[in-house]
């Protein structure tokens, strides 16, 4: 298949750009083998993260549905994770000159 970082919808470890995780050091109550680790490292450092929190993405604003666009840049719109952590957002503006 396609290769791919790993946060992708339907991108198995196979097919990971990389796939050699290596974790040296003695085992750990939180991980005791080498696939632990791997595994571990992946959900909490790299782009386990990621998948993590685009899997949670839920949207806080979003453009009217059949509302005529007023300008060049299209309709804003707002995603954020449940905790509000991570957001994407597209045509936003933030004013923050009063901060």
């Amino acid at each position: 298949g396609e290769k791919c970082w790993g946060y992708e919808r339907n991108c198995g470890e196979e097919e990971w750009i990389y796939n050699d995780i290596r974790c040296d050091g003695p085992p750990q109550p939180w991980a005791r083998d080498m696939p632990g680790k791997r595994e571990r490292f992946w959900y909490e450092a790299d782009f386990g993260y990621v998948k993590k929190h685009l899997d949670s993405m839920r949207p806080v604003c979003s453009p009217l549905s059949g509302k005529a666009v007023l300008d060049d840049f299209g309709q804003s719109e707002l995603r954020c994770d449940e905790h509000m952590r991570v957001c994407l957002g597209k045509n936003l503006y933030a004013d923050f000159r009063n901060l």
